[in-house]
């Protein structure tokens, strides 16, 4: 699922606006099995995403190439990603003969079609049609315009076709997921059904930046009993982000089948949380003193673990994270500096 997720991830890496619409299912086919919906409206508001749109920006702007690319993108597809995307939801769907699910997204925000697929047509990107509609590869057309040196980006988007399906909304899919997205979406096809307990979930961190929720039949893997570190089969789980200002809240649960898998998840995740607070104890150099910088390394990290809570309730395992806005943001910057130099 590594893949799926970094999808949401590439958006918010330079994306934050100042309109949003709800939860929606429109657009994602009935048989999926979990939903992913990131609010940039929520994130507009919050200091952490505002500092990683900040740095990411900065970033560009030091690489004359990158800048120039940034804005050919913006003047030949026609939209802005850091201004015009509202928000972004992603429906996973088993995939055969994978234990990755896919992904059938759908992307609101402000975007011209016609644009779209006249850019492109001018990189001589190939382009097909199902209905009306254009279907585009989503990697080629950013490789095309914004290239990426990591390959993240690219890698996150590969395999997905990209439908510009409207003024107001862009649809990506694999081959043969996207084209049921569209069905969705025009009202063919039934919707996903919402579990009415996630929106229930968000409430418990106000108005979240993300929000997901994941049922344990994607979850392919068997039990393996000569590995006493697998964790128990999860039956459904929830997540909410959120930034109050103050504190960046994350909140997280696991349904298991009985109480005694939540109870062991919660031993084996504490148990993890030790030895990472073990490994990060050893603060000396090579010299046997002290290194600075390991010592500041190990108190973030007994700041992080501290704030971390977890509680096993019945055949729920519940994880809480209420860390410091301040402190997030001040390590985005130092880390950003330690990337560029700058």
């Amino acid at each position: 699922m590594t893949k799926v997720l970094l999808i949401p991830t590439a958006f918010l890496a330079f994306a934050a606006v100042a309109i949003a619409g709800p939860l929606s299912s429109k657009g994602i086919p009935a048989e999926a099995k979990g939903i992913v919906h990131v609010d940039f409206d929520a994130g507009s508001k919050s200091l952490v995403i505002q500092t990683l749109k900040q740095e990411s920006e900065k970033a560009v702007a030091g690489e004359s190439s990158g800048k120039k690319a940034y804005e050919d993108f913006k003047k030949q597809v026609g939209f802005d990603p850091s201004k015009d995307i509202n928000d972004v939801t992603l429906g996973l769907i088993p995939k055969a003969g994978s234990d990755e699910p896919q992904a059938a997204i759908v992307v609101r925000g402000k975007f011209s079609p016609d644009k779209m697929v006249a850019a492109a047509k001018a990189k001589s990107i190939a382009t097909t049609a199902y209905g009306k509609y254009t279907l585009i590869s989503a990697s080629a057309l950013k490789s095309a315009y914004l290239p990426d040196e990591s390959g993240m980006a690219a890698d996150a988007l590969e395999d997905l076709l990209c439908c510009p399906f409207d003024k107001s909304t862009i649809l990506l899919g694999e081959k043969g997921t996207i084209e049921k997205a569209i069905d969705v979406y025009s009202g063919k096809s039934k919707p996903y059904a919402i579990p009415s307990t996630l929106t229930a979930y968000s409430k418990q961190v106000g108005s979240p930046i993300a929000l997901a929720y994941v049922s344990g039949d994607l979850d392919k893997s068997e039990p393996d009993p000569n590995n006493p570190m697998q964790m128990p089969k999860m039956q459904n789980l929830y997540f909410a982000l959120a930034d109050d200002g103050k504190n960046v809240k994350a909140r997280a649960t696991s349904e298991y089948k009985d109480e005694a898998g939540a109870q062991q998840s919660q031993s084996m995740i504490q148990m993890v949380m030790g030895f990472m607070q073990m490994a990060a104890s050893q603060t000396n150099g090579p010299d046997g003193k002290p290194d600075p910088k390991k010592v500041e390394d190990a108190k973030k990290l007994t700041k992080l673990l501290s704030s971390l809570k977890l509680s096993a309730e019945g055949k729920n395992l519940n994880v809480g994270l209420d860390y410091p806005t301040a402190e997030a943001v001040a390590q985005i910057k130092e880390q950003a500096k330690n990337l560029t130099g700058k």
